[in-house]
């Protein structure tokens, strides 16, 4: 069966996107995790953020962005 949501959950989905499809899936889970209403969804976010970037960073040695997990400022 197919899966729903396209959203990469294994190495094996990131290793099959190319550059430009990674990048765009990072800005989309940046823009997710700004919008996220709940601290169980900012987690996740930013757990699948890091993930796609040291991702990044190790297959196209594009340096990741040093990033906390912090409380969201209003």
């Amino acid at each position: 069966m197919g899966k729903r949501s396209g959203v990469p959950d294994h190495e094996e989905d990131l290793h099959a996107m190319t550059l430009e499809e990674l990048n765009r899936e990072i800005s989309r889970v940046e823009g997710r995790l700004c919008a996220a209403p709940t601290t169980y969804l900012r987690k996740e976010f930013f757990k699948q953020l890091v993930w796609m970037e040291a991702h990044r960073e190790a297959v196209h040695g594009i340096p990741a962005p040093m990033r906390v997990m912090r409380a969201r400022q209003r």
